[in-house]
C-alpha cells in the first residue's frame, strides 16, 4: 500500500510538472531499460530516427517537427527524443564496458583535437553566460554540441570488430537508399518544398550528405575492385537523382570535387579506369543537359552559381551583408568572440532580416561563438578526421572498409566545402549526430588496423 501510494503521488507530481506526457513514463522506462541493455540497437535507433524523420514538416513523413520538439520542456528545456536516445546509448555503452571489463578507447589521432574542441565549447558557453545569454538557450546549445563530443567515443567503443564496422556501413547504405526513394516519391507526389519553380527532394543537409557518402563509397569500391551487394549498385542512380533534384548548389559543387578526389586517390596508376569513368561522367553530364534543357529549374539553379548571379537574389545579397557585419564584430572581439547565443549587431544595412545568432560561413560562426580557439579546433578536428580516414583507406586489410575510409575522406572534404556557405556541424542537430557517428566509425576502423600499421600511422600523424 505504501509503495502504491508513493507511486501514485510520484505520478501526480510528474504530471503536474511535465504534463500528460508523464503518464507514459512507465512504458518509456521499460523501453529505455531494454535499449540500455542493447546499446548497439539504441545507436541504430538514434541514427535511424535522425535520418528517416526530417525536421521540416514536409515530404512523405510530415511529422518531423513534432519528433524534434522538447520532450519535457518544463523539466529539461531543449531536450528532444534524439537527445534522450544519445543519453541511453551513453549509459548502455558504460554498462557494456563494465560488463565485459573492456578498457575504454579513444578515437585514435582525433582524440586530442576532440578534447581541445570540448574546451573551446566550454569557453564559448562561458563567454555567452557572462555576456547575458539566457540560461535555457545555453543549455540547448550545449545539448547541440553533445553529439560531436560524446557520440564518437560511444561509437568507437561499441564497434570493436570488423563485423560491427561492416554492419554499420550496411545500415547506413540502407538509410541512404530509403532517403533516395522517399525523396523521389516526394517529388512525384508534389509533397516537397518548392525552389526555383520546382519541387525538391531535400533541403536539409543530412539527407544530401548521406546520399553523397553512398555515391562516394560505391565509386571507391568500384575503383578498388571491391565487390558490393547488387542492391547497393541499384540505388546509385536513385541516389544521384535525389541529390541532383535537391537543388542545393553547395552540395553540387562539393559532390563534383569529392567524386574527383576519390577517383584520383583510388585509381592510383589505373589511368584507363580514370579515363573510362571520366568519359562516363562527361557523357552523363551531356545527357543531363540535353534532357533538362536550358529553361528547366535545374538549369536555372545551376546558372545561379555563376559569380555574376550571386548578388541577383535577396538571399545571396544578405549573405554578403551578413559577412561584413560579422567581420566588424570580430575586429572588436578577435580572441573570445561574442559567445554562444549572443547575436551579432547589424552595423551595416541588410538586404533582409534573418536570425542573427546564425552565420552562413561556418568558420566565422565558430570564431564569433567560440572564439579563435573554436576556429583552430574545428579545422584541427576536420584535418585529423580526414587524415585518420586516409590511413584507414591505405592500411586496413578489409577491402570494403578501405573503400569506406576513402569515401569518408571525400565526404569530410565535401562537408568542409559546403560549410563555406552554410553552418551545419554543431548548429543543425541532425547532421551533427551523423558527423559524430562518422568520426566514431573512422576511429573504430583505425583501431582495427594491424598493430604495426597503426603505430606507423600514429607516428606519421605526430610528425605531420
Amino acid at each position: 500500500m505504501v509503495l502504491g501510494a508513493g507511486t501514485g503521488l510520484a505520478f501526480l507530481l510528474a504530471m503536474e510538472r511535465a504534463g500528460p506526457a508523464a503518464a507514459l513514463l512507465p512504458l518509456a522506462g521499460l523501453v529505455a531499460a531494454y535499449l540500455i541493455s542493447a546499446p548497439k540497437i539504441a545507436l541504430a535507433a538514434l541514427l535511424g530516427l535522425v535520418v528517416v524523420v526530417e525536421a521540416d514538416p514536409v515530404g512523405l513523413l510530415p511529422i518531423g517537427s513534432s519528433v524534434y520538439d522538447p520532450v519535457l520542456p518544463r523539466l529539461l528545456p531543449g531536450l528532444t527524443a534524439p537527445d534522450l536516445l544519445l543519453g541511453i546509448v551513453a549509459t548502455g555503452t558504460a554498462f557494456e564496458l563494465f560488463r565485459t571489463r573492456s578498457h575504454p578507447r579513444g578515437i585514435g589521432p582525433m582524440t586530442l583535437p576532440l578534447l581541445a574542441f570540448a574546451l573551446a565549447c566550454a569557453g564559448g558557453l562561458t563567454t555567452g553566460y557572462f555576456a547575458g545569454a539566457p540560461a535555457d538557450d545555453l543549455v540547448r546549445s550545449a545539448i547541440r554540441f553533445a553529439p560531436i563530443l560524446v557520440l564518437p567515443l560511444l561509437v568507437v567503443n561499441l564497434l570493436r570488430d570488423d563485423a560491427s564496422l561492416r554492419a554499420f556501413l550496411g545500415g547506413a547504405a540502407a538509410l541512404a537508399a530509403f532517403k533516395a526513394v522517399t525523396g523521389l516519391l516526394a517529388i512525384a507526389a508534389g509533397a516537397g518544398l518548392s525552389v526555383e519553380g520546382g519541387t525538391i527532394t531535400y533541403y536539409e543537409p543530412l539527407a544530401n550528405w548521406l546520399l553523397l557518402l553512398l555515391l562516394l563509397t560505391v565509386l571507391a569500391a568500384r575503383v578498388g575492385d571491391v565487390q558490393l551487394p547488387g542492391w547497393v549498385l541499384w540505388t546509385v542512380p536513385l541516389a544521384f537523382a535525389a541529390l541532383l533534384l535537391s537543388y542545393r548548389r553547395s552540395f553540387w559543387i562539393a559532390a563534383v570535387l569529392a567524386l574527383v578526389l576519390v577517383l584520383v586517390l583510388g585509381s592510383r596508376r589505373r589511368s584507363r579506369t580514370v579515363i573510362a569513368i571520366g568519359a562516363v561522367g562527361a557523357l552523363l553530364a551531356l545527357t543531363l543537359t540535353l534532357v533538362v534543357g536550358p529553361e528547366s529549374p535545374i538549369a536555372a539553379r545551376a546558372r545561379s552559381i555563376q559569380p555574376g548571379e550571386l548578388t541577383a537574389s535577396r538571399a545571396d545579397r544578405y549573405r554578403v551583408d551578413e559577412q561584413r557585419n560579422v567581420i566588424r564584430e570580430l575586429r572588436d572581439h578577435p580572441i573570445t568572440g561574442l559567445g554562444v547565443n549572443i547575436p551579432w549587431s547589424a552595423r551595416e544595412p541588410l538586404a533582409e532580416e534573418h536570425d542573427r545568432n546564425y552565420i552562413h560561413a561556418v568558420l566565422l560562426w565558430y570564431w564569433l561563438k567560440l572564439g579563435i580557439l573554436g576556429v583552430i579546433t574545428y579545422l584541427w578536428l576536420m584535418a585529423m578526421a580526414v587524415w585518420t580516414a586516409f590511413m584507414v583507406w591505405r592500411q586496413h586489410p578489409d577491402g570494403l572498409l578501405r573503400s569506406a575510409g576513402l569515401a569518408a575522406v571525400g565526404g569530410l572534404v565535401a562537408l568542409v566545402i559546403v560549410e563555406l556557405t552554410a553552418s551545419f556541424v554543431g548548429i543543425e542537430p541532425r547532421i551533427t549526430v551523423a558527423f559524430g557517428a562518422l568520426l566514431g566509425w573512422i576511429g573504430a576502423a583505425w583501431h582495427q588496423l594491424p598493430e604495426a600499421r597503426r603505430a606507423r600511422a600514429a607516428a606519421a600523424t605526430a610528425t605531420s
